[in-house]
Protein backbone atom coordinates (compact mmCIF):
# COMPACT_ATOMS: atom_id res chain seq x y z
CA UNK A 1 0.00 0.00 0.00
CA UNK A 2 3.00 2.34 0.36
CA UNK A 3 3.69 2.16 -2.94
CA UNK A 4 0.64 3.14 -4.33
CA UNK A 5 0.75 5.96 -1.50
CA UNK A 6 4.06 7.28 -2.91
CA UNK A 7 3.29 6.86 -6.43
CA UNK A 8 0.04 8.98 -5.71
CA UNK A 9 2.16 11.77 -4.04
CA UNK A 10 4.72 11.77 -7.19
CA UNK A 11 1.28 12.74 -8.79
CA UNK A 12 0.44 15.41 -6.69
CA UNK A 13 4.01 16.94 -6.98
CA UNK A 14 3.53 17.08 -10.70
CA UNK A 15 0.78 18.51 -10.72
CA UNK A 16 1.97 21.30 -8.31
CA UNK A 17 4.40 21.49 -11.04
CA UNK A 18 1.89 22.12 -13.46
CA UNK A 19 1.98 18.99 -15.33
CA UNK A 20 -1.26 17.16 -16.30
CA UNK A 21 -0.80 14.21 -13.75
CA UNK A 22 -3.63 11.58 -13.15
CA UNK A 23 -4.83 8.26 -12.42
CA UNK A 24 -6.59 6.03 -15.01
CA UNK A 25 -8.71 3.43 -13.36
CA UNK A 26 -9.78 0.61 -16.29
CA UNK A 27 -11.95 -2.60 -15.60
CA UNK A 28 -8.25 -4.48 -15.57
CA UNK A 29 -5.69 -1.68 -14.61
CA UNK A 30 -5.25 1.36 -12.90
CA UNK A 31 -2.40 3.48 -13.83
CA UNK A 32 -0.69 6.53 -11.90
CA UNK A 33 1.10 8.68 -14.32
CA UNK A 34 4.28 9.81 -11.74
CA UNK A 35 6.10 12.37 -14.01
CA UNK A 36 5.32 13.96 -17.10
CA UNK A 37 7.78 14.65 -19.86
CA UNK A 38 8.66 18.35 -19.85
CA UNK A 39 9.18 18.15 -23.42
CA UNK A 40 6.65 15.78 -25.44
CA UNK A 41 9.39 15.63 -28.32
CA UNK A 42 11.61 14.09 -26.22
CA UNK A 43 9.12 11.42 -24.83
CA UNK A 44 10.45 8.42 -26.63
CA UNK A 45 13.78 8.41 -27.21
CA UNK A 46 15.05 11.98 -26.40
CA UNK A 47 16.19 11.72 -23.08
CA UNK A 48 12.72 13.21 -21.35
CA UNK A 49 10.57 10.50 -20.56
CA UNK A 50 7.02 9.63 -19.11
CA UNK A 51 6.94 7.64 -16.00
CA UNK A 52 3.94 5.64 -14.31
CA UNK A 53 2.58 2.78 -12.43
CA UNK A 54 0.57 0.17 -13.18
CA UNK A 55 -1.34 -1.83 -11.32
CA UNK A 56 -3.40 -5.19 -12.57
CA UNK A 57 -4.37 -8.41 -11.50
CA UNK A 58 -3.09 -11.84 -12.60
CA UNK A 59 -5.12 -14.98 -13.68
CA UNK A 60 -4.22 -16.53 -10.46
CA UNK A 61 -5.81 -13.51 -7.90
CA UNK A 62 -2.51 -11.66 -7.38
CA UNK A 63 -2.52 -8.01 -7.85
CA UNK A 64 0.92 -6.41 -9.31
CA UNK A 65 2.27 -3.12 -9.50
CA UNK A 66 5.10 -1.92 -11.75
CA UNK A 67 6.96 0.97 -13.43
CA UNK A 68 6.68 1.69 -16.59
CA UNK A 69 8.60 4.46 -19.17
CA UNK A 70 7.84 6.12 -22.48
CA UNK A 71 11.24 5.32 -23.83
CA UNK A 72 11.23 3.64 -26.52
CA UNK A 73 14.60 1.41 -25.27
CA UNK A 74 14.04 1.56 -21.49
CA UNK A 75 12.43 -1.57 -20.28
CA UNK A 76 10.71 -2.32 -16.29
CA UNK A 77 14.13 -2.76 -14.55
CA UNK A 78 12.59 -4.89 -11.95
CA UNK A 79 9.72 -7.76 -11.91
CA UNK A 80 6.67 -6.48 -10.73
CA UNK A 81 5.61 -6.40 -7.17
CA UNK A 82 2.74 -8.34 -5.82
CA UNK A 83 1.08 -6.20 -3.40
CA UNK A 84 -0.67 -7.41 -0.45
CA UNK A 85 -4.47 -6.29 -1.52
CA UNK A 86 -7.41 -8.22 -4.04
CA UNK A 87 -7.36 -5.53 -7.78
CA UNK A 88 -10.25 -4.04 -6.02
CA UNK A 89 -9.15 -3.00 -2.91
CA UNK A 90 -5.76 -1.76 -4.75
CA UNK A 91 -8.53 0.15 -7.26
CA UNK A 92 -10.33 1.67 -4.03
CA UNK A 93 -7.38 2.60 -2.53
CA UNK A 94 -5.76 4.50 -5.44
CA UNK A 95 -9.25 6.21 -6.19
CA UNK A 96 -9.61 7.25 -1.84
CA UNK A 97 -5.63 8.35 -1.89
CA UNK A 98 -5.70 10.42 -5.35
CA UNK A 99 -9.09 11.98 -4.13
CA UNK A 100 -7.39 12.96 -0.47
CA UNK A 101 -4.50 14.08 -2.07
CA UNK A 102 -6.05 15.94 -5.34
CA UNK A 103 -5.25 13.76 -8.01
CA UNK A 104 -7.64 13.48 -10.70
CA UNK A 105 -9.04 10.11 -11.53
CA UNK A 106 -10.25 9.34 -14.99
CA UNK A 107 -12.64 6.27 -15.17
CA UNK A 108 -12.25 4.17 -18.49
CA UNK A 109 -14.87 1.97 -20.07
Amino acid sequence: MNRIKNAILEAKEERRLDFDAVVLVETDLVQIDTRISRNPLKSRNGGEYSFWESIWPTPGGETLMQTFSSCDFWGPEEEPEIIPLTFGEAKIETIRLADKHGVPVRLID
